[in-house]
């Protein structure tokens, strides 16, 4: 889990007040590989140059354990300053095609997701059915947008059905004043809306007696 952990914290890297340009273009190489299926061999079909590009790349290590066998990893602890900096000065290209190769060597790549819907950032999955957000702190926020937004449309539409109903009532009413001024009145809704609602056509400013 620590390689992909890794993978997550360069593909949220921020430099600055924007992301690191690594991230950026790792993002576009994770964005078409989700795209692709994800599907390895679609993804070099239709992107030649990416499979040169991860040849030139690719760095294995053999890593040794304390059994008869040996892993082998495309970094050695990938992530660490210092390996990044053994790979030698490099654009963000190469770096990133070196982390997607990374990506697609691990066997827990199925558990990436992201973008979180909400802030944005690349996560881990805890379970199969986690696509959408990262965690359910944004989760939570996102629904309580949703139901604030809602409740203001809600609101909205509740007020223009009142004004257009006492629109109505104005075109016979036995009073001198203007329209917006009588059905501000009348339903407490402030005229600054009714204007509003008449520059977007939501209002029909009526004629008297009609």
């Amino acid at each position: 889990m620590g390689a992909l952990e890794a993978l997550v914290a360069e593909l949220n890297r921020i430099k600055g007040a924007e992301l690191a340009a690594t991230a950026i273009e790792l993002r576009d190489l994770v964005k078409a590989w989700h795209e692709s299926g994800p599907n390895l061999l679609a993804l070099h079909a239709a992107n030649p140059g990416l499979w040169i590009e991860t040849q030139k790349a690719f760095r294995p290590s053999i890593i040794p354990t304390k059994s008869g066998y040996a892993n082998l990893h495309l970094l050695h602890n990938a992530g660490a300053p210092g390996v990044m900096e053994s790979l030698g000065k490099a654009g963000a290209r190469f770096y990133a095609v070196v982390w997607f190769n990374a990506l697609t060597l691990n066997p827990l790549w199925s558990k990436l997701a992201g973008p979180c819907a909400r802030c944005g950032n690349y996560y881990i999955k805890k379970r199969a059915s986690q696509k959408v957000y990262c965690s359910r702190r944004c989760g939570n926020a996102a629904t309580a947008v949703a139901r604030t937004r809602q409740r203001i449309a809600n609101e909205r539409k509740d007020k223009l059905s009142r004004a257009k109903a006492s629109l109505r009532e104005w075109r016979t009413a036995n009073t001198q004043e203007d329209w917006k001024s009588w059905v501000a009145k009348q339903t407490d809704i402030d005229s600054r809306f009714l204007t509003r609602a008449f520059k977007k056509d939501e209002l029909k400013p009526p004629t008297k007696g009609r």
